[in-house]
Order: structure tokens, then sequence, then C-alpha cells
């Protein structure tokens, strides 16, 4: 029973950043085809109705308030729309393992409003905890050695997708009070689509449509629509029901970590003993970061 109890807690959280740090790759691989806002709409019109399709089958989708709909619309605009716009753009211009490493610039900073907003606690085992994980991080970053040059306007873009994300964290967490997961992630997604439909109109329809696409074209985006735009934020958002907005990012962590391995398999990246060092202290920063919602959690099920 404990077993389950805490496999349920966490697997959710550890496959969404599965899923996530795969992103990083199939980025570089299909935008040797399409542009990012055509990478960002076909995505989007695949995730959308996959999202409607499973909350209804099963009888989650919920209708939104009135005087919820601004709060949904905010959701949107945050993430996927500025989030993807950074993050699409940003990853052409840094190698897939140094974006993942500025994404994970996501847990120090959400504390912070978890904090002053919803009166999450966070404690100093949490930070010091966190603060190995980030030690980790950086190993891995000197471990990039022999990579491309970093380009700044990628690192600003980088930027703009953490900061998204941390909008994103916190309109999920109050929605989360009367909405359900696939309520959440279904009109998020609805929303941005909506939001990128004028830009693709103007700065990748032409292209698009004088395109000859191939399935080989394409496999790489429908991964990015059917893994990271559904399952990894269904498993996110759920996650941030039940762990709460700061704990549920301190796993953002590892998707440099899960982005490094990968890099490495697929994209032949280079790969050392003092990467190999900072995983291994990113995955021991994180059982602490999670030491009293693991303790917590146990107590109410022995």
């Amino acid at each position: 029973m404990r077993s389950r109890k805490e496999l349920n807690i966490y697997l959710p959280v550890f496959l969404a950043m599965v899923f996530w740090s795969f992103s990083f790759i199939w980025y570089k691989q299909v935008f040797n085809y399409y542009d990012p806002v055509t990478v960002i709409v076909l995505r989007l019109v695949i995730a959308v109705p996959l999202l409607f399709i499973l909350s209804l089958a099963t009888g989650k989708l919920q209708r939104i308030s009135r005087k919820d709909f601004k709060w949904f619309v905010l959701l949107g605009f945050f993430e996927p729309f500025l989030y993807f716009l950074g993050e699409c753009y940003g990853v052409r211009l840094v190698t897939p393992t140094l974006a993942s490493i500025i994404i994970s610039l996501i847990p120090l900073l959400a504390p912070i409003p978890a904090r002053i907003l919803f009166r999450e606690k966070f404690s100093v085992t949490n930070y010091l905890g966190l603060l190995v994980s980030v030690a980790g991080v950086i190993l891995v970053i000197m471990g990039e050695k022999g990579s491309q040059p970093v380009s700044l306007a990628g690192v600003l873009l980088m930027l703009l997708a953490v900061f998204s994300a941390i909008g994103h964290s916190i309109f999920v967490r109050k929605l989360s009070e009367n909405y359900n997961t696939f309520t959440i992630v279904t009109y998020q997604s609805t929303f941005g689509l909506i939001y990128f439909i004028p830009l693709f109109v103007f700065l990748g329809l032409n292209d698009f449509v004088q395109t000859h696409h191939t399935f080989r074209m394409l496999l790489p985006v429908i991964k990015l629509a059917i893994f990271a735009s559904t399952f990894a934020f269904l498993l996110f958002v759920y996650s941030i029901q039940h762990m709460g907005m700061a704990k549920t990012n301190a796993f953002v962590n590892l998707i440099p970590v899960f982005t490094a391995v990968l890099a490495f398999l697929i994209l032949k990246e280079e790969f050392n003993m003092l990467k190999i060092l900072g995983i291994a202290v990113v995955i021991a920063g994180l059982v602490a970061s999670q030491y009293n919602h693991y303790s917590r959690l146990s107590g109410k099920i022995k």
C-alpha cells in the first residue's frame, strides 16, 4: 500500500520530466524541416483534439465558470504561448543540454511565489537539497566544454520560457482548487493555439503550403504533440495538484540530466565524467529537496 501511494505521487512528475527532456531532442530534429511557429502550431493542432477526446471520453471536461475565464486566458498566454515562443526559438540557438539547464532555473524561482501567494511550506532541508541539485546542474554545464559557442539571444529566449513557466504554475495552482487536470490542460492548449494562429498565418503559412511534407518530417512533431504537449502537461498539472507548486517544480532539475543522456545517445553530444558527477549530484539534491514531503507521505500511509 505504501509503495503504491508513493508511486502514484512521484511517477507522474518523473514521466513528465522524461517527456520534456525528449522534447529538446525532437526540436533539434524537426527544425531541419520547419520554422518554430509552424512546429508549435502543428504540435497544438494535434494535441488540442487529442486532449478534448481524452477529456470527453473520461468524463473529466468541466465547464469554465465566467469568473474564471480570465485566468484560463492568462494561463494559455503564459504557457503554451510565451513559453513555446521562448523555448522553440531558444533551442535553435543553444545546445539541447544548455537549453534544458536554463530551464532548470525554474525550481530556484518557483518557491518564491509558492510561498508568497499560496503559503506553501519549503523547509531549510528542501532549500539545501535544491541548492545541491543546482550545484550538480553547474557541473553538467562545465561538462559542456567543446560544444557550440553560447548565444546570448538563445539564453534570453530560454529565460523568457523560464519566467513564463513560473507564471503558468501560479495559474495552475490557483485553478486546481476548482478544476481537474484534464480541464486545465485542455483549455490552456486551446487558448495557446488561438494565440498562435495569427502568427502562423503571417510567418509560416506560405512556406508550409509550399513544402512537400513526408512522415519523417512530421514524426518529431507528432511526438512533441502526444508526449510533450499532452501527456507531460497532464502529468505535471496532476503533480502540482498533489504535491504543490514548489516541490513539483523541483523535479525540473532532472531535465538537464535526462537531456544530457539523450543528447549523447541520439545526437552524439559529448558525455564526460564531469557530466556524470553532475548528474549524481542533481539526483542527490533532488532527493533532499523532497525529504519533508516524502516523510509526511510515509507517515500518512504506514
